[in-house]
């Protein structure tokens, strides 16, 4: 059987809440524009 090894999760802790919001926009999250940066750094770690 071969395992299937995940990216690495991408460090976002570094960035700004503009572009966690680009980010996000790109993901298409729900309800980003109401969001913190803290929830926008959970909604894009969540996958």
């Amino acid at each position: 059987m071969t395992r299937i090894r995940s990216a690495p999760k991408e460090d976002l802790s570094g960035l700004s809440k503009a572009e966690l919001h680009k980010k996000a926009a790109a993901a298409h999250v729900p309800g980003r524009s109401h969001m913190n940066r803290d929830d926008l750094v959970k909604e894009l770690t969540r996958t």
